[in-house]
């Protein structure tokens, strides 16, 4: 998904349905949270126990860290 815009609600719970079985223990720690304008930017890390396969990756048992860098654009509608 990345450098891709979604405005899918199906796509978005997809990939962090994916998330949610691969580690289940998952937490995320925000590192960065820049507002300006009409827009968010958040840089992230998910740590977690590599519990389940992702990605077609089997599941290691062991720790990872993902991280990730998010931008939102908010709207009033």
């Amino acid at each position: 998904m990345a450098g891709r815009h979604t405005n899918r609600a199906e796509i978005f719970l997809a990939f962090y349905e994916q998330i949610r079985w691969a580690l289940p223990d998952a937490r995320y720690e925000v590192d960065d949270l820049v507002a300006e304008h009409d827009r968010v930017v958040v840089r992230w890390r998910l740590l977690g126990t590599h519990e389940g396969p992702y990605l077609g990756i089997a599941a290691t048992g062991e720790q990872i860290i993902l991280s990730g860098i998010a931008i939102y654009r908010l709207e009033n509608e």
